[in-house]
């Protein structure tokens, strides 16, 4: 999903993380919190610290905004699990 570090990887979206690692809203930017809650158990803060200083509120935000969106939204769910497959080293699409 990129690098939340600061790398030179990019994201699906084909931007550096930093570039939209800021953006309220970004559906991109919430999944890879929801992907990083859910799947390796990181804490708020940690999430927060990854992605470039968030605070713990608007991590805990986005990660509830792509939970309710993942209960309803298909092409969401097939996103995440595209995400999945390829963490999980399996096919990329």
């Amino acid at each position: 999903m990129g690098d939340p570090d600061g790398g030179d990887e990019t994201v699906p979206k084909g931007e550096p993380w930093a570039a939209f690692a800021d953006r309220q809203g970004d559906w991109v930017r919430d999944l890879a919190l929801h992907i990083g809650r859910m799947r390796c158990g990181l804490t708020l803060k940690e999430l927060g610290r990854h992605a470039g200083g968030l605070g713990v509120q608007a991590v805990a935000k986005a990660c509830g905004r792509m939970g309710d969106k993942l209960k309803s939204d298909r092409r969401l769910q097939k996103q995440l699990a595209l995400v999945r497959r390829v963490l999980e080293g399996g096919a990329k699409g």
